[in-house]
C-alpha cells in the first residue's frame, strides 16, 4: 500500500535507484532472487512464485497452500503443472466425499461426481441480478462485491466475517481485507466486518490447530449475532 504500490504505479518513470531498491525489499521479503524480479519487471503472479521459490531444489510450491511442495514436472517451465496441495489431499478427500453421499446420504449411486475441471465451469452461470433489478451482472468470474455492499446498506444489522490463511495464493488474505475496505457502502457500517486470520491455506482446516480456532471463531461469531 505504500512503497511498492508506488513504484508500480510509476512504471518506466521509476528511476533505476529506486528500481533496485524495491527489488531487494521484495527479495527480502518472498525469499526469490533479486535477479528474477528485476527480470520479472517487480511483477511476480502467483503461480510464477509458485514454480520459483523452490527451483533449485527442483521443487514447486502449492498454489492453494504454499506449505506443500512437490517436485516440478518441468524445471525449465515458468509456472507449475500442477498444484501439490492437490496431489496430497484430491484423492483422500474425494474418496471420503463418494463415501459418505453414497453410503451414508444414500445418494449419488449411478451417477459421476465432478470435483472440478471444464465440465463444470464450462457450463457455470456467474450472472446474477443485483439489488437494484437491472439487468443480470455478467462476469467471467464472480464478482458480489457490489451485491454485498448493498446488502449491507440495505439491512445495517448484517454482520460479515472474513477467515483467510496466510499460504494462499489462489485468495491472498489481504485481498480480501483490502476488497472488504472498498465495498460500496457508508464507512461506519465497516465495524460491522471482522477479520480472522490463521497459519494455513485456502482450506484453512488442513491445519489441526487452525481448524479448532477456526471452529470456536464461528461459533462465537454466530453467537454474538444471535
Amino acid at each position: 500500500m505504500t512503497d511498492y504500490d508506488v513504484a508500480l504505479k510509476k512504471g518506466s518513470m521509476l528511476d533505476s535507484v529506486s528500481f533496485n531498491e524495491i527489488a531487494i525489499k521484495l527479495h527480502n521479503y518472498t525469499g526469490l532472487s533479486v535477479e528474477y524480479i528485476k527480470k520479472a519487471n517487480l511483477r511476480v503472479e502467483d503461480q510464477q512464485f509458485q514454480h520459483e521459490l523452490l527451483g533449485n531444489e527442483g521443487l514447486v510450491t502449492g498454489r492453494l497452500d504454499v506449505r506443500f511442495s512437490g517436485y516440478a514436472m518441468n524445471r525449465l517451465a515458468e509456472i507449475s503443472d500442477y498444484d501439490p496441495m492437490d496431489s496430497y489431499i484430491g484423492a483422500p478427500f474425494v474418496a471420503a466425499f463418494n463415501h459418505y453421499v453414497r453410503a451414508e446420504l444414500k445418494y449419488g449411486n449411478g451417477l459421476t461426481f465432478n470435483p472440478s475441471g471444464p465440465g463444470v465451469y464450462g457450463q457455470w452461470d456467474y450472472r446474477h441480478e443485483i439489488p437494484d433489478f437491472t439487468d443480470p451482472q455478467e462476469n467471467i468470474y464472480p464478482n458480489t462485491m457490489t451485491a454485498l455492499g448493498h446488502a449491507m446498506s440495505y439491512d445495517p444489522n448484517l454482520k460479515v466475517m472474513l477467515n483467510s490463511g496466510y499460504f494462499d495464493l489462489g485468495t491472498p488474505y489481504f485481498q480480501g481485507i483490502y476488497e472488504m475496505h472498498h465495498l460500496p457502502m457508508p464507512a461506519a457500517l465497516q465495524k460491522n466486518i471482522e477479520y480472522k486470520l490463521y497459519f494455513s491455506g485456502h482450506m484453512v482446516y488442513l491445519h489441526p490447530e487452525s481448524l479448532k480456532l477456526l471452529h470456536d471463531n464461528v461459533a462465537k461469531f454466530i453467537g454474538s449475532t444471535h
